[in-house]
């Protein structure tokens, strides 16, 4: 009950946005949870995975790797180092409406050899 209750706070902060870009955690579960459209950006777990519950995007690299569940990453690069505002930005620099929601693999460049090895 404790551990519900210290969500709380956050859950009723992230209600107030309008949209919220945040990693696969708690937050995008928060606001799925509360009804705030939100893009989260996913590395080492599965974009499959996550429901979008009709107005979310989930965005990933476009490695072999994605979805390796590791807590620490042999590469030099990280699936989520490749996840660059650049590459991000024109995904969220429109409103978020339910025909949007999607499952979106950004391309990768300009990558050292052994990041996508």
């Amino acid at each position: 009950m404790m551990k519900i209750m210290l969500a709380l706070p956050l859950a009723a902060l992230i209600a107030a946005c309008d949209w919220i870009l945040t990693a696969d955690s708690l937050g995008y579960h928060l606001a799925c949870a509360v009804g705030t459209p939100a893009v989260c950006l996913v590395g080492p777990t599965s974009p499959w995975e996550l429901d979008r519950y009709g107005n979310n995007r989930i965005l990933h690299s476009q490695l072999d790797c994605i979805a390796c569940y590791r807590s620490t990453c042999p590469f030099g690069t990280t699936c989520m180092d490749v996840l660059r505002p650049a590459m991000i930005w024109p995904v969220v620099d429109r409103p978020i409406r339910p025909e949007d929601a999607s499952v979106v693999a950004l391309p990768i460049a300009n990558l050292p050899a052994q990041a996508i090895a």
